[in-house]
């Protein structure tokens, strides 16, 4: 296999693998499992084999002369984690919203989460909970809503993902580190503070769990961008030492994202970025919470508005560094 086509698979299956992640981070906290990584099992893995969806990115074959197509400044994907557990459908509402910005510069990844109860405007009027919007409208309409909350950020793709998908690809990268910010066993698996290898079921939980952290949900967004870190660690290390491997998986991993319209040429141009990305290159935070509430009978979260402002103009700039000297990137409630 030629360099190129290797490099553009390689830059398909971080693709794939990014969306596929949040699959695992929909729902509630699963309240069984092992102390065992290796035979830990969930009730909310699928026996089934059917195959969701297969992605819309082409799989042409791109060349050496492939330009940059997506060289004019910052790209923003809104990565979308469906609630559904189906295999076949991703009907349900969005309860993972992260976007995934890649800086003009081509050096860093800047990871931003919304919690799934921020109190926002919906699409079509009214207010509500922010992953009603995935399930009233749909990608193209949470992309809006989360545009919103940001400024108007622009949001160039989208990716979306189903439930039951998750643990097939952790498996498949042969396993992913984490860098776990918080200790806990609510779930009845003890994850220890700092590095955890995760494979299996016990993936899940671990992007599942709420219960067991400080700020429950809030700390949840942040296992979601810790697994989407170290997926893409995996990935870049994966290229290097193996890219023979990586091409093994393509098959498997593209046919478990749906993708509103990055294909294989724009995504082969971006491909020298990812192969040299490590996880000192992403910046991980979450839009501000000030505090909860009731409204309308439902929890909820209210956003920082003054604070999720300057966020925004920070992500504008591609440059989180500031915001992060100032902020930290702490997801407790700021008051």
């Amino acid at each position: 296999m030629d360099a190129p086509r290797r490099r553009s698979i390689l830059l398909l299956t971080a693709a794939s693998a990014v969306s596929s992640v949040l699959a695992a981070c929909s729902g509630k906290s699963s309240g069984t499992g092992s102390t065992s990584a290796a035979t830990t099992s969930t009730s909310t893995s699928s026996s089934t084999t059917t195959s969701p969806p297969a992605t819309t990115t082409p799989t042409g074959t791109p060349t050496a002369a492939t330009p940059d197509l997506l060289s004019h400044g910052a790209v923003n994907v809104l990565v979308c984690g469906s609630d559904s557990r189906s295999r076949t459908s991703f009907a349900g509402r969005s309860d993972v919203i992260t976007v995934v910005q890649l800086t003009g510069d081509r050096k860093r990844i800047n990871l931003v989460s919304i919690a799934r109860d921020c109190y926002v405007a919906l699409p079509g009027g009214g207010h509500g909970k922010i992953n009603a919007a995935y399930d009233s409208s749909g990608a193209k309409g949470l992309a809006t809503t989360v545009s919103r909350v940001l400024g108007g950020l622009p949001i160039a793709y989208t990716l979306e993902t189903g439930f039951a998908t998750f643990v097939d690809i952790v498996d498949a990268l042969g396993g992913v580190t984490v860098t776990n910010r918080f200790a806990s066993d609510s779930s009845g698996v003890a994850f220890a503070q700092g590095p955890v290898d995760l494979k299996g079921p016990v993936s899940l939980t671990y992007v599942r769990e709420r219960h067991g952290l400080p700020n429950g949900d809030l700390d949840r967004t942040e296992r979601h961008r810790a697994m989407l870190t170290g997926m893409l660690g995996k990935l870049s290390a994966m290229a290097r030492q193996d890219p023979t491997a990586l091409a093994r998986l393509v098959p498997q991993l593209m046919t478990k994202v749906r993708s509103s319209g990055l294909t294989a040429r724009q995504a082969a141009s971006l491909v020298p970025v990812v192969s040299k990305m490590t996880t000192a290159s992403v910046t991980s935070v979450m839009v501000p919470v000030a505090r909860f509430d009731m409204i309308d009978g439902a929890s909820v979260d209210l956003v920082n508005v003054s604070r999720t402002a300057e966020l925004a103009a920070a992500l504008k700039r591609g440059d989180l560094s500031g915001y992060v000297k100032r902020y930290g990137t702490s997801d407790a409630p700021t008051g």
